[in-house]
């Protein structure tokens, strides 16, 4: 028996755990998009300047300090961490100068700007992973629910990473009027989650749409992509 022969087995496991939070893969004509794409090289999308795309040192101990016990320990906080609490009574106010920006934890954010609502990398699910038992939990829980934040014109998506995009999130706001502007690719993942073709603007660095009056232009980044057990660089990512 070959190397090969015992590798069939997990390649077929390692397929049958693929979970819809895996997002998809682009195909069709998003993918003869993505391959007319400046940043489309060599079969995968590139930073404008070299980026380390994986942690420095061996996997093995890049995985003993995520996922044993004694480093989580000594990741946690000794104590309760304060949080300034965000309210619905604080969002009625509207902002005088007519630009706010609410923090909602890690990557989210609320912006106002003249009475317009863009919600960025809006994460409201429990953890930044593929599984629901697995992967980094919340630390705090987010400051109001999704369904009290209220409508939100437009949500931007930066890159596809289990911290910036969020399946249970997307799935919740596939099911409001909202908008959705996101690099070139992402746009997959979304459809897969309920988002309708009609409801996406999926952009290359420098292109530009403009939602609800407000113009959003997706502007070069130095980071990378991937939701999957395997990466193809097939999504780009954008600030």
């Amino acid at each position: 028996m070959t190397g090969a022969d015992y590798l069939l087995p997990l390649r077929t496991k390692l397929r049958s755990m693929r979970t819809e939070s895996f997002g998809a893969d682009p195909a069709g004509a998003r993918m003869e998009r993505i391959r007319r794409s400046p940043q489309f090289v060599d079969g995968a999308f590139q930073n404008p300047v070299g980026a380390r795309i994986r942690p420095s040192g061996s996997s093995v101990e890049f995985a003993k300090t995520y996922f044993q016990k004694e480093q989580r320990v000594l990741r946690t906080p000794n104590g309760a961490v304060p949080v300034h609490p965000t309210t619905l009574a604080d969002l009625a106010v509207p902002p005088v100068s007519g630009l706010r920006l609410t923090w909602m934890g890690h990557s989210s954010v609320l912006a106002e700007i003249d009475g317009r609502r863009i919600l960025f990398d809006p994460v409201w699910g429990e953890r930044c992973s593929p599984f629901p038992f697995a992967g980094p939990k919340r630390l705090h829980p987010t400051p109001l629910s999704l369904a009290a934040l209220g409508p939100v014109d437009v949500v931007v998506i930066s890159h596809d990473h289990y911290d910036h995009l969020d399946l249970p999130t997307i799935r919740a706001l596939a099911g409001t009027d909202t908008v959705f502007a996101v690099p070139l690719g992402v746009g997959a993942h979304l459809e897969r989650w309920g988002v309708p073709a009609a409801r996406m603007h999926e952009l290359d660095w420098n292109e530009t749409a403009t939602v609800a009056g407000i113009s959003l232009t997706a502007t070069p980044a130095r980071h990378f992509c991937g939701r999957g057990l395997r990466n193809q660089q097939h999504a780009l990512w954008a600030s």
